[in-house]
């Protein structure tokens, strides 16, 4: 018999549990920014259009974080990596409130989505060399449970604050502090989940031969080759079919991530232009959007011992299409806004987690190709949510249509990938 390269069950969930209030933190932190970007744009006296840059800026330190995430997480234990990135990170969150300037602010969001980077792949990959295959589904439902809490929990206590007149100030101060207490925890972690970089090799031949497993050399000739792609032939074609998946995952975190941040950034924002929404009951809308976005992760992580991941993501994506065009067809009746907003939140849940642990277990990504294909992520957090805040003010239609591209395409690389995946075994081949 083989020795299991997963630890005991006891210490898996105790580490399960600090990842799992990190993403806890990351929801908070984006859902506040959601939120408080008036009070962001008054503070640095700037417009909501120049404030909106921050959509840029963070996700930019947050791609270059993602990349070398997966390169970091095979060079130093993957705990204490995860504890440094979260004190650096929350310290400057802790500070975003005190600067007079949004270039400072820019500043700030680069190092802090540098390390959040780091911690989104690091996260991600810790859950999966935690858990044995048939318990990894239930966890990484978990972990991105954590975040939709985290993004609830935010914006409610965002709205008491507001209307008990407490000073905006406090909510990054707590998460701030609360963020710290976690790195020290981490920090303080002698040993961390061991690198699972062939554990296709325990499978059976029969389930080998549907697992492509993917290096640093395989995206290096990904792009090298790309050009000749389609005067190849035989076997060398089926090979650059291969290395294109790798771009095609990074496409579905891309939109997926596009649509997800998109709403939830700019529904508050959305909800005080055109529905004329005080800040308070504007930050309440948005509380809604993440509650049933985390009640829908909570659902899932049940719903997906009884469906299968692929069918559960599809229907998810075609839920999220039709929303989409009902919330252009109506942009600025309140009933349609809060029915959608609900909606919305529920459909949107299963997509990223199932999704992704679908993605990896089809096709076997090592860390350091995790990290290349999750700059999708990071990037769909950047252009779209950017794009949106450029065009909100003047068009009600921008933030609806927006969404309506985002899952469109979403829907149409997911079904090319399970696709391929199929053609792929009738290949056989084998990692």
């Amino acid at each position: 018999m083989h020795p299991t390269p997963y630890p005991n069950r006891s210490t898996a969930r105790r580490w399960s549990v600090s990842y799992l209030l990190n993403f806890a933190y990351f929801g908070a932190v984006v859902a506040l920014f959601g939120v408080t970007l008036p009070t962001l744009a008054e503070q640095t006296h700037t417009s909501l259009q120049d404030i909106s840059s921050i959509f840029l800026v963070g996700p930019i330190g947050f791609s270059v974080g993602t990349a070398l995430g997966g390169w970091l997480l095979n060079r130093f234990p993957g705990n204490r990596l995860m504890g440094i990135s979260q004190l650096v990170s929350a310290i400057c969150f802790f500070c975003v409130p005190f600067s007079p300037s949004l270039t400072l602010i820019w500043g700030l969001l680069l190092v802090k989505g540098f390390f959040d980077g780091i911690m989104g792949t690091s996260g991600n990959l810790l859950v999966l060399w935690s858990h044995p295959q048939k318990r990894v589904n239930t966890y990484m439902s978990a972990l991105h449970f954590a975040f939709g809490l985290g993004s609830f929990l935010s914006p409610f206590v965002y709205s008491w604050m507001v209307r008990s007149a407490i000073p905006y100030t406090w909510g990054f101060r707590g998460i701030g502090s609360l963020a710290m207490l976690l790195a020290v925890w981490q920090m303080l972690e002698r040993r961390s989940p061991p690198p699972q970089q062939n554990a296709s090799s325990t499978q059976s031949p029969t389930a080998q031969a549907s697992v492509v497993t993917f290096d640093t050399g395989t995206i290096r000739r990904a792009c090298r080759i790309a050009s000749r792609a389609f005067f190849l032939k035989g076997k060398n074609t089926l090979f650059i079919r291969i290395e294109y998946v790798l771009l095609m995952i990074a496409a579905f975190l891309f939109f997926y991530v596009s649509g997800e941040l998109t709403y939830g950034n700019w529904i508050a924002t959305y909800s005080a232009l055109y529905l004329n929404y005080q800040p308070a009951d504007a930050a309440l809308i948005s509380s809604v959007f993440w509650f049933c976005f985390t009640l829908g992760r909570f659902l899932f992580i049940w719903i997906s011992h009884y469906f299968s991941s692929g069918r559960i993501v599809f229907s998810a994506l075609l839920s999220c299409v039709a929303l989409s065009v009902g919330f252009l067809l109506l942009p600025k009746t309140h009933l349609s806004v809060w029915g959608i907003t609900i909606l919305i939140g529920l459909s949107m849940a299963p997509i990223y987690p199932l999704g992704f642990t679908l993605l990896q277990l089809r096709y076997r990504l090592t860390s350091t190709a995790t990290g290349f294909v999750l700059l999708g992520d990071s990037l769909g957090g950047m252009i779209l949510p950017w794009l949106v805040g450029q065009f909100v003010q003047k068009n009600s239609t921008a933030m609806p249509l927006s969404l309506l591209v985002s899952f469109g395409i979403n829907l149409l690389v997911l079904l090319a990938l399970l696709g391929l995946t199929t053609s792929q075994r009738s290949d056989k081949i084998a990692a």
